[in-house]
Formats: structure tokens, sequence, C-alpha cells
């Protein structure tokens, strides 16, 4: 499974939802695009046993699960990808352990990070952060100059990513980006269907 075009919010799980089954359900209702699961706290243990779950509820809409790190459960779980940072496994190793089909995410803070990635085989971007994040406090910000850059120098999808919002995502008109990783303004930001809605439609329509 790889990308469609149409394939615009990207849904990144909170590491501490205590009903993540049940909140993934309901963005998957919403109408969400596509699925990372990442869990910095849990046992890799954990992790299995929540992705094999994850991996039926997306299965069951027909919305591709990205793991997070854990690129070796990938197959095992029936996940449809994986998803790295410059200091994880490299590009290589891992689009060599996921093979051609599986889909293969890179988060890319340069222009030279992101042709790098592409040319090591990444299906898409993730590229921030844009805005101060509370999910990733420790991420280095990033300039919208920075992320035109990179969406004109590649030609796989670029999603941004970082403090997303409902009311800042209109800068990123004109960006060239697919779309929008987000987190804590669908999970932790009150009615998760309808956040998942508003951000459909306001991606949307920064769509060319």
């Amino acid at each position: 499974m790889k990308l469609s075009s149409n394939m615009t919010l990207y849904a990144i799980t909170p590491h501490d939802s205590n009903h993540i089954f049940k909140d993934v359900w309901i963005t998957l209702e919403g109408g969400v695009h596509m699925i990372q699961y990442r869990d910095k706290t849990s046992s890799p243990n954990q992790f299995f046993n929540r992705a094999l779950q994850l991996s039926h509820l997306c299965k069951k809409k027909k919305i591709p699960l990205i793991l997070n790190d854990y690129v070796h459960f990938v197959h095992k779980t029936g996940a449809s990808g994986a998803h790295i940072g410059q200091n994880d496994l490299s590009i290589k190793e891992a689009r060599r352990i996921l093979g051609p089909e599986k889909i293969l995410g890179v988060t890319a803070k340069t222009v030279a990070q992101a042709k790098r990635a592409e040319s090591l085989g990444a299906d898409y971007l993730g590229c921030g952060s844009i805005f101060p994040s509370i999910t990733k406090k420790e991420a280095q910000p990033m300039s919208i100059q920075t992320l035109c850059s990179i969406t004109q120098a590649v030609s796989i999808p670029v999603f941004a990513i970082g403090g997303i919002q409902l009311n800042n995502i209109s800068v990123f008109e004109h960006t060239g980006i697919r779309g929008a990783a987000v987190c804590e303004a669908i999970f932790k930001n009150g009615n998760i269907h309808q956040n998942t809605k508003h951000f459909q439609i306001l991606l949307q329509n920064l769509r060319p």
C-alpha cells in the first residue's frame, strides 16, 4: 500500500492516551486519511500488542497504520508501514526490512535530509516543528521558508508537523505540502470526531 493523492490528514496518537482504541476508532469514523501509532513510554511487548489491535481497526476502514520507529513490527502486525527519524534506524536498512510495498516515512528538517530520504526510498516526509509542540517539546523549530524549500526540492509528499491547530493551519497555503500530521489538536482538544472533520475540510481547501 502506498499513499494516494487524496491523503491529507495524518493523525498521530498521543503517548498518554488511556482510550487509544476508542479514540483512534473515532478519528477513523471522522475521516482521517492515515494514522501513526507513536508510543515512547510502553514496552516493546505492549507496543506490539497495541499495534496489532490498531492494525485491525485501521484495516476495517482501509486506512494505513504507520508505526513510529518499530520497523521490525510492521510485517508481524500487519501495519502499512513505519516512520523513522534522522537518529533512528538507517533509511536504507528500514527500506530493506519493509520491502518495496510498505510505506516508509522519514523526518526531514533540511533540504539535504529531504533529498537523501527520497533517494533512499522514503515514500513521504514529515517536516517540522512548524509551531511549538506539546507532544514533542524537544523538537527544533522549522520556518515556513525551509518547509517551502523542501517541498520544492522533492517529488514525494511532505506532511507538515508540530503544534498544528485549526486556527493556524492557513499558514500552509501555497507551501506545497500534501497535508498535516496532527496529534493534540485532534485527540486532546474536545470532540475528536468533530476535530477530524474540521481538519479534513481545511486541508482539502488548501489543495491547489
